[in-house]
């Protein structure tokens, strides 16, 4: 024969939204059911205490992690302070250097693009054919050797 249970509040499903739908529901004093899916059943309140021998069993551990949490946030907000700060120091420099100097450094750019690809092409024409290169057109048959 089966048991029964009674209950105000049954919860279908042991997983993680089961377990925590009983906590809740168990800190409400409404006494649920947890149904798992091999239809084994647990009372919350029981689930509870066992939460609680477990927060208990490791209340150092969880303090130390709370603790190492809280001073990583710390050294967070103050690499965050010094960060903005930098860029308060940094911003009329930044400024001045993309308002003046940016464009000039760009048309310095496009100006040393367009000489490299000018000496490219002289290179080339070099590679192609060094004699034109050097004596120019007056060389139409070559020079005599002697």
């Amino acid at each position: 024969m089966s048991e029964r249970y009674h209950s105000k509040v049954l919860i279908v499903g042991a997983g993680p939204a089961g377990y925590t739908a009983a906590i809740y529901a168990a800190r409400a004093n409404l006494d649920p059911l947890l149904v798992g899916a091999e239809n084994t059943v647990a009372s919350a309140g029981q689930l509870i205490k066992h939460v609680d021998v477990v927060v208990q069993d490791n209340r150092e551990d969880i303090k130390a992690s709370l603790h190492n949490f809280r001073e990583a946030t710390l050294n967070a907000n103050k690499l965050f302070d010094q960060l903005n700060q930098i860029a308060v120091e940094n911003r009329r420099p930044i400024r001045q250097f993309t308002e003046g100097s940016l464009p000039d450094l760009s048309a310095l750019i496009i100006d040393a693009r367009i000489t490299v690809n000018k000496a490219t092409a002289v290179l080339d024409g070099l590679q192609r054919n060094p004699v034109r290169f050097i004596f120019g057109d007056k060389m139409k048959e070559g020079v005599p050797l002697k």
